[in-house]
């Protein structure tokens, strides 16, 4: 059994009685969209979005998602998921869940690539609002850092694990990878303390239909701590000749920052590259491999 496997699984059955038992609604269409680490996600009626939770953890990140987005969207120009259901737990279903508008974007499995250059712009004006939004206005429902994502030396011995299935697969020839690792030593960062989504990769971000960012989702992770995690999203998709126009925009960052970042990158990818074969989904095997040799470039 793999870490992102479900302990608690719905079926469409269930999903419906859920969403008709608690909101008053008849639904006409339901589709199932995907599952990510923690979440199923159905469309309904082409007007919403469900997610429901699929492991204990993520019950508390979808209610910390549910309270803080609607501050969050005060201060950021890109659109973000806005929250309209607030499901509760039942006896068949232990978690709460959430529903959203639905937005007409793609994600990763619908585009053709992602278009780094033209997401420029629109990922370093993001990330620049997030990262100033007022602690005050989130500090009690977000929280602060509680399970050492800053630890480079404990995350080094997991992708270390991840890269040794990757080579017994052979679904990705890690020679440049296994350098990167034997070359890493320890990152300190300095102790700053701004709101960050905290899980900043490919897949929780939404795409125009030319492969373009258009929107950011999946804020369960989000956070009080150092913007060196969300800035990892510029060494997935942003070749390097161009990663200076963002920081032209966002502003400049400590080397130590850089480091961390290209470092969440390559083990986020690595860790996505392994869910993407469990799931065997090959197209999306291909982006984040195109992803993570972005990052170790």
């Amino acid at each position: 059994m793999n870490i992102w496997d479900e302990n608690v699984g719905l079926k469409t059955g269930d999903v419906v009685k859920l969403i008709e038992e608690q909101f008053i609604m008849k639904i006409k269409d339901i589709f199932f969209v995907a599952s990510g680490w923690d979440n199923d996600v159905y469309k309904v009626d082409d007007r919403y979005i469900f997610r429901f939770p699929r492991r204990t953890v993520a019950n508390r990140l979808i209610e910390k998602e549910g309270k803080s987005l609607p501050i969050i969207k005060q201060y950021v120009s890109m659109p973000i998921p806005n929250p309209v259901f607030y499901g509760q737990s039942t006896s068949y279903y232990p978690y709460n869940f959430l529903g959203y508008d639905y937005t007409h974007d793609y994600n990763l499995d619908e585009i053709v690539a992602i278009n780094g250059i033209d997401s420029i712009s629109i990922l370093a004006t993001f990330l620049s609002q997030l990262h100033s939004v007022p602690i005050d206005k989130v500090e009690n429902i977000v929280g602060y850092d509680d399970i050492d994502r800053l630890n480079v030396a404990k995350r080094k011995e997991v992708l270390i694990q991840n890269v040794k299935e990757i080579n017994e697969i052979g679904i990705y020839e890690t020679s440049k990878l296994e350098i990167y690792i034997n070359d890493l030593a320890d990152i300190k960062l300095n102790d700053e303390k701004v709101l960050v989504h905290g899980d900043m990769h490919i897949r929780n971000l939404l795409y125009n239909a030319d492969g373009t960012v258009s929107s950011a989702i999946d804020f369960g992770d989000i956070h009080i701590g150092n913007r060196a995690g969300d800035i990892s999203i510029v060494y997935s998709i942003i070749p390097n000749q161009f990663r200076g126009e963002f920081f032209k925009k966002y502003g400049n960052v400590s080397e130590k920052t850089l480091q961390f970042a290209r470092f969440k990158a390559v083990f986020t990818n690595a860790y996505l590259l392994l869910t993407a074969y469990d799931s065997g989904n090959p197209e999306l095997v291909k982006k984040i491999i195109d992803s993570l040799n972005n990052a170790l470039n």
